[in-house]
């Protein structure tokens, strides 16, 4: 995923100061989170998702800061479109692995929303495409930038639909970790007219957290690399 390429240019940008990066690829954000708490994972840095944490926020981690803005993607297949979550209804909807950013967003929304009864399936990424557009299931959960080529390809898919959620104000007070974002018309591609029309999203942020204990020597070099990804 995108925190895995982002991972990758950081320790490119380490090395050249005599840094080793390991990277230790995981499910998400939930799995980043209970690494960078368990004193024996050896894990010292790590990305999370926006909401993932307690209200309160964790005492052993501190945040270098909020990185960029992780929309939420719902596609869907319908014959007409649809402006709410809570459309979703009995279908079936891929909310993500355990472990996941996808699935700690997509199954709160879910609940609030009156579609906590859909007949969820634990796909994300490619199984979740290939999902999607063999029929095997009816929509789909995605956290990702708008760069991402997954996110492209569905947008350019004839037989789905991208959900612009009508109601994304109130979902952002109920959520104050959620901003709703607009996508613009055309966005994609202007020559097709992808999206045909400006899409409401809702995003969470990515933040870039260690542990409280990390050498704040290393944090300033990670802020600087930070800067320069």
């Amino acid at each position: 995923g995108a925190y895995h390429l982002f991972a990758q240019r950081y320790r490119e940008i380490l090395a050249r100061e005599g840094i080793q990066v390991e990277l230790r690829p995981s499910a998400g954000s939930v799995e980043n989170l209970n690494r960078l708490l368990d004193p024996d994972s050896g894990i010292e840095v790590g990305f999370l998702q926006g909401g993932v944490t307690p209200p309160e926020g964790s005492p052993r981690l501190v945040s270098l800061g909020a990185l960029y803005y992780e929309p939420l993607w719902l596609f869907y297949r319908a014959s007409r479109p649809v402006d709410r979550i809570g459309a979703l209804g009995r279908r079936r909807v891929a909310v993500g692995p355990e472990g996941s950013g996808t699935r700690a967003l997509a199954l709160p929304l879910l609940t609030i929303s009156g579609a906590a009864g859909a007949g969820l399936r634990s796909l994300g990424g490619q199984e979740a495409v290939a999902a999607l557009r063999d029929g095997t299931i009816d929509a789909a959960f995605f956290v990702a930038s708008p760069d991402a080529p997954t996110i492209r390809r569905l947008a350019q898919e004839r037989r789905l639909r991208l959900l612009s959620i009508a109601n994304a104000q109130a979902y952002a007070r109920r959520f104050p970790f959620l901003t709703p974002v607009v996508l613009p018309r055309g966005v994609f591609d202007l020559a097709r007219d992808i999206p045909a029309r400006d899409v409401t999203l809702l995003a969470a942020t990515a933040n870039l957290v260690t542990r409280e204990d990390f050498h704040p020597a290393l944090a300033y070099l990670l802020l600087q690399a930070a800067s320069e990804v």
